[in-house]
C-alpha cells in the first residue's frame, strides 16, 4: 500500500488535498498521531521482544525538508517511533540555516518547495565539505526520468516517489543507507 493509500485508509478517506504551482501540495485531516495509531498500532511488551530495535537509530539524526506540514509531521512521527532524532524544515532556506549548525546523518528532501527548490538545496549541500557526504534521499511526487537523473547527478543517494512508497519502506531505505 502506498503512503497515499495508508493515509487515506487510516483517515477513513477524510484527507483534504490542495495543490498549486506556487505553493506545492498541502493536505489536512486527522493528526499525525491519530494516523499513526491506525497505520501502526502501539507495540505491546511481547511485540518488542520479537522486533529488534535498530542499534544505530538512537545516534542518527534525520533532517526532513518538506513543505507539507501534514506529511512532514507524519513522517517525523514514524521516524521518532523508530528511534531516530528528527529535525524538520518547511523549506530550503530553513534547512540551509539548520545545516549551518547541525549535521544530520541523513536528509529526506522534497523537490517542490517554496523559495529555493530541492534540487538547489541538494546542490548546495554537496558543495559544503561538512555536508557533502551526508546521504540525501529525494522523497517527492516528481517521478519523470529526467527528475530522477537530475537528482542522482546532483548527488542524491536515492529517489523515492511519495505516491508509490509506504512509511515502512522509507524506514527500510533509511536503515539500508545508514
Amino acid at each position: 500500500m502506498s503512503t497515499k493509500e495508508e493515509v487515506q485508509s487510516a483517515s477513513g478517506g477524510a484527507v483534504l488535498v490542495d495543490s498549486s504551482a506556487d505553493e506545492g501540495v498541502t493536505t489536512g485531516g486527522p493528526s499525525p498521531e491519530e494516523m499513526m495509531e491506525k497505520i501502526e498500532p502501539e507495540l505491546t511488551a511481547s511485540d518488542e521482544k520479537v522486533i529488534p530495535k535498530i542499534q544505530s537509530a538512537k545516534d542518527a539524526t534525520i533532517l526532513i525538508i518538506e513543505d507539507d506540514k501534514f506529511l512532514r509531521d507524519l513522517t517525523a512521527h514514524k521516524l521518532e517511533k523508530e528511534g531516530y532524532a528528527v529535525i524538520i524544515a518547511p523549506d530550503g532556506e530553513e534547512a540551509i540555516k539548520i545545516m549551518e549548525t547541525t549535521i544530520p546523518q541523513l536528509i529526506l528532501l522534497d523537490i517542490v518547495l517554496p523559495g529555493i527548490d530541492g534540487f538547489e538545496v541538494l546542490r548546495q549541500i554537496k558543495v559544503v565539505n561538512s555536508l557533502k557526504n551526508v546521504p540525501v534521499i529525494l522523497l517527492t511526487n516528481l517521478g519523470q526520468q529526467e527528475d530522477v537523473e537530475r537528482g542522482k547527478s546532483l548527488g542524491a543517494k536515492d529517489f523515492l516517489i511519495k505516491a508509490h512508497v509506504t512509511l515502512d519502506e522509507i524506514v527500510d531505505k533509511i536503515k539500508e543507507i545508514l
